[in-house]
């Protein structure tokens, strides 16, 4: 075993014993907005304080394979007034 200065190992030896290839599923992203649990679609009109929610995910075939980070959302009108919703997810 080799012990590195970040405190990883990795073995010294890696003995392959067959080939294989393969295709992962191209992965496609969607994305749902909903208020009071119920989705909404195209421009919608809240006031401020409005609880909206927002799901994010792979569509059924990537979803075992790939994996979501969101590092950054933020939400605005027409860029007047802005808020960040997600900041170092």
């Amino acid at each position: 075993m080799f012990h590195s200065n970040i405190g990883l190992y990795a073995l010294t030896v890696l003995n392959i014993t067959r080939y294989e290839e393969g295709k992962a599923p191209e992965p496609v992203l969607g994305a749902v907005v909903k208020q009071n649990g119920k989705q909404v679609s195209g421009e919608i009109s809240v006031s401020p304080g409005t609880p909206l929610s927002m799901e994010i995910f792979l569509n059924e075939k990537s979803a075992p394979v790939y994996g979501l980070l969101v590092n950054y959302m933020h939400a605005t009108d027409t860029g007047s007034q802005q808020e960040t919703i997600i900041l170092n997810g």
